[in-house]
């Protein structure tokens, strides 16, 4: 039996490719004078030469001498934290950690990033609280049968103008991965919007979600696991949604995107299947839609079946950017 797998991503040639703005994945961020934070910032002392009362008060100062506004002043605060701590993957599941703690060692745990932040915002006059959730979390080193870990999780929000924004302070400064941390700065968790957030946070209180429409936790669970890199790309979504999908007969994935705010690059894709074998997917450019076939059932592993398929913006060749890069990660749950 003649097995094609066609998935249909949009795309867009590299001529149009253009920085994406913040506002695509933000709500905040568009507003802001980055240029004033940043200055602002390197006004500031080192962590470990000032106790957090003088840190505060300086930063109150900066917020006074460059008239920061409210969203100004939380993702001064924001960034400062990811400017100057780490993250403790193994300390972040096997004891707890108060904000003091963390400012003192530098390292810490969300539940302590989260009460930073607040102790900070406080302090500036600026409404925030902590929610208490899960966050979708994908390990690249664990056995070819396991789907993402869904992990406890807090992050905060703020008030602004009477308006509620979603901000993570931890994933700010980096990601774990099987407990090895990577320091990479990320203002993608900055007033993040409600419809991109929800794909990898999901809060026990429904009214933080902030969406027009509820979903439940079993919904969430099933969707499809998207990368940060995927709006950082202009990417908006992905069809189907659920996680889970079946091959029979042929399947279409598409990822919608703005061509004026793509910035995606090389695109590939790969199926891999139970015993780690991995084929990579055909494809080719028509008319605007990027086109993956999947290969024959000749090409299959003898007596393997497919476990998933995963999508990347990157070079193929390129061995190193192998789940640094990926975008969408669907498993297949029925192949013939």
């Amino acid at each position: 039996m003649k097995i094609i797998l066609v998935l249909i991503l949009i795309f867009i040639s590299s001529t149009f490719n253009s920085k994406v703005p913040k506002s695509f994945y933000s709500l905040l961020l568009g507003g802001i004078r980055e240029d004033i934070v940043d200055s602002a910032l390197l006004n500031l002392p080192k962590r470990d030469s000032v106790d957090i009362l003088k840190m505060v008060t300086l930063m109150k100062d900066e917020k006074e001498k460059n008239s920061l506004t409210d969203a100004e002043s939380a993702f001064f605060i924001y960034k400062w934290i990811a400017n100057n701590f780490d993250i403790d993957c193994y300390y972040m599941i096997e004891k707890e950690q108060s904000d003091l703690e963390l400012y003192k060692s530098g390292k810490g745990q969300p539940l302590s990033f989260s009460s930073l932040f607040n102790r900070i915002c406080s302090y500036l006059k600026i409404r925030s609280d902590s929610i208490s959730g899960y966050y979708k979390a994908y390990n690249t080193v664990e056995n070819y049968y396991l789907h993402y870990s869904e992990i406890s999780h807090i992050y905060n929000y703020i008030i602004i103008d009477n308006n509620t924004y979603l901000v993570d302070p931890t994933l700010g400064i980096g990601y774990c991965d099987n407990y090895y941390y990577t320091k990479s700065y990320s203002d993608l968790y900055f007033g993040t919007k409600p419809e991109f957030l929800i794909k990898s946070h999901f809060p026990k209180d429904d009214n933080f979600q902030l969406l027009k429409d509820v979903i439940t936790k079993e919904q969430w669970s099933s969707y499809v696991f998207i990368g940060r890199k995927f709006y950082l790309s202009g990417m908006k979504n992905t069809v189907p949604e659920s996680e889970n999908i079946s091959i029979r007969d042929g399947k279409k994935i598409i990822i919608n995107y703005d061509p004026v705010k793509n910035d995606i690059g090389i695109l590939y894709s790969r199926m891999v299947f139970a015993n780690g074998s991995i084929v990579y997917l055909t494809d080719k450019v028509n008319n605007g839609v990027y086109e993956i076939v999947s290969t024959e059932i000749k090409y299959r592993p003898r007596n393997e079946n497919p476990m998933r398929i995963e999508i990347y913006r990157c070079n193929r060749d390129d061995q190193s950017c192998i789940h640094k890069d990926f975008l969408v990660l669907y498993h297949i749950n029925d192949w013939n």
